[in-house]
């Protein structure tokens, strides 16, 4: 990596293919200053490609094969309700804050 300067590498994975795949950077390599941003990948036959930030103003090199992070899915569920409230039971919210107002006395201290 040269100084000052951000690189695109080349990453390998167990995922074969997949998309928004969340990846977070392992913390060692701070104190190298190279500094890798997490960020969401797509993957296409166990590859992609992963920001490096090199802050040092020297080169620096990372062996080969070396961790940098780790990958994981995110799972986005759909909540549905499953009983069905009366329409009389629903608050105008308006209302009941108006009501507890008027019912509300403030405690003085002495």
């Amino acid at each position: 990596l040269p100084p000052h300067s951000q690189t695109l590498v080349d990453i390998t994975c167990q995922v074969n293919n997949d998309h928004n795949i969340i990846f977070e950077p392992y913390a060692r390599h701070i104190s190298k200053f190279i500094f890798i941003p997490h960020t969401l990948l797509n993957i296409n036959n166990n590859q992609a490609k992963v920001l490096l930030i090199n802050a040092q103003n020297r080169q620096q090199t990372l062996s080969k094969n070396t961790r940098i992070g780790t990958i994981s899915r995110d799972a986005t569920y759909t909540i549905y309700a499953t009983t069905q409230v009366p329409a009389t039971h629903h608050i105008n919210s308006n209302e009941h804050y108006r009501s507890l107002s008027r019912n509300f006395k403030p405690q003085t201290t002495k």
